[in-house]
């Protein structure tokens, strides 16, 4: 199983755009201001702990455009 250890400075998005099936993700600390697609089967992305590490976007599904 490959893992990849990433941080708040890391493009997620393109890390996980060329993981492998079975991926297991470890985010460090930190506030993640990303927005993901998720199109790997069976990839785990762990966080530090929900005061930890936290994903921010200002995305919502009534927003226009």
């Amino acid at each position: 199983m490959e893992v990849l250890r990433l941080g708040p400075e890391s493009n997620i998005q393109k890390e996980l755009d060329k993981a492998e099936k079975g991926t297991r993700v470890l985010l460090a600390p930190g506030i993640y201001r990303q927005k993901i697609e998720i199109n790997v089967p069976d990839l785990v992305i762990e966080g530090s702990g929900r005061e930890e590490t936290v994903f921010i976007n200002g995305d919502y599904a009534k927003k226009k455009d």
